[in-house]
């Protein structure tokens, strides 16, 4: 995914607002583990990390560095599964790009990310409070998950369904 910010962009506000984002979204921070054959996720801590600022001269450059970076090999296991980029042309306008592993996110979400990153961006530019929400935790879904399996709601749904589909219906077979 890709953002052109078409004002002056601070860089340095960038940076910090994509690193706020994987701070407080614990999806960036999933990483996947083997042990004895046993594949895990978990959770990794959060470190500051830097990203790279590419000088572009104009736009038509910005689907070369995009080929770049989709062609990129995510190391599955005990990794970063995303990668930003930030690019920069000479009136000061730029951008950014994700390369982010479809188990962590699609399309979808991609839309989404940008919105909280330039959300984050602006408040920081203009010294209001970052809101963090929560809701679209990945620990919270598990954990709401659980939650729901273990509730007299959820019995009165699987009964529902089992109900429902006590008798499968007949397959309607189309012929030419």
């Amino acid at each position: 995914g890709t953002a052109i910010i078409n004002v002056p962009v601070n860089f340095d506000v960038l940076k910090k607002a994509i690193n706020l984002l994987v701070k407080y979204n614990d999806s960036f921070r999933m990483h996947i583990t083997s042990e004895h054959n046993d594949i895990k996720q978990y959770v990794n801590s959060f470190s500051e990390f830097d990203i790279e600022i590419i000088d572009i001269e104009s736009k038509d450059e910005i689907s070369n560095i995009e080929q770049s970076i989709s062609k990129k090999i995510f190391e599955l296991f005990n990794s970063n599964l995303f990668e930003f980029k930030i690019f920069r042309l000479p009136d000061k306008t730029g951008g950014f790009m994700l390369n982010i592993h479809h188990l962590l996110s699609d399309s979808w979400t991609l839309g989404l990310i940008c919105k909280k990153i330039m959300t984050i961006y602006e408040n920081l530019l203009n010294n209001k409070p970052i809101e963090i929400i929560d809701e679209q935790s990945y620990i919270n879904f598990l954990e709401n998950e659980r939650n729901y399996n273990s509730s007299s709601k959820y019995e009165k749904d699987k009964l529902y369904w089992e109900t429902t589909f006590s008798s499968v219906p007949n397959i309607v077979n189309l012929s030419h």
